[in-house]
């Protein structure tokens, strides 16, 4: 009778053989195991640099002597900021005016206070809403979209989904670029309708605080509230113009 072939020290035995190895305690993980398992290389590399690139974003509703909104994004140590008079829009191919300014430091991404009168921006600042932003594919290098004048990324957060293109303005004069940029909503399913009403319910208080501008300028961070569930996280039942 021919002797069973040993397996040679250089052969690697297969995920199911080392499954056949193991005790019977441990054989009720294997299918969770292998269900976690990437299904191929090219997704696991695409997962990671997905993960990589999510960054956080914060965006603050400020009343200052004009009310207006700070766009912020994540980018290593500081955060790329932007000025929206109106906000940004969810409808498809609306732009609204965001202006390019000094990027700020991380410690501002998710503050809120009220600076005092006879300051520099006095009023209330909320935190409207947070969460994290991915640059697509193509717009990974992030310094050289910033160069180019093209950034296009996807927002996950309490209040907005989707993709947005921010887009560099051309300067009046020569080729320089200006510090005025638009911002695009994309096509995706997160999009409003194109007659949708405005209904800004929930729009108006702070993912941070539950407060609106006017309690926040008449409490401070005093009036004792609950801070908005991540639960909220792609559940908004609500629309923004």
């Amino acid at each position: 009778m021919a002797s069973k072939p040993t397996r040679g020290i250089h052969e690697i035995p297969s995920q199911t053989s080392l499954f056949e190895m193991l005790p019977e305690s441990q054989l009720a993980c294997q299918s969770y195991i292998t269900s976690s398992l990437p299904t191929s290389f090219e997704e696991a590399s695409k997962n990671n640099r997905e993960a990589a690139n999510r960054r956080r974003y914060g965006m603050k509703e400020h009343l200052a002597s004009q009310h207006h909104f700070d766009f912020r994004l994540r980018f290593e140590n500081v955060l790329l900021s932007w000025v929206l008079r109106n906000g940004l829009s969810t409808r498809v191919g609306e732009r609204r005016i965001a202006i390019r300014v000094a990027d700020h430091d991380c410690e501002y991404l998710t503050s809120e206070r009220v600076i005092p009168e006879g300051m520099y921006g006095a009023g209330p600042i909320l935190l409207w809403d947070e969460g994290y932003w991915i640059a697509l594919p193509a717009y990974e290098d992030i310094p050289k979209c910033l160069r180019n004048g093209r950034l296009k990324f996807r927002l996950e957060s309490h209040k907005l989904n989707g993709v947005w293109t921010l887009q560099q303005r051309q300067a009046n004069s020569s080729d320089q670029l200006s510090n005025i940029w638009d911002l695009v909503k994309e096509l995706d399913q997160f999009r409003s309708a194109e007659n949708s009403p405005y209904t800004p319910v929930a729009a108006q208080r702070s993912v941070l605080s539950g407060q609106t501008l006017e309690e926040l300028k008449q409490y401070g961070n005093r009036k004792p509230v609950k801070r908005a569930p991540m639960s909220l996280l792609f559940e908004t039942d609500f629309q923004i113009s």
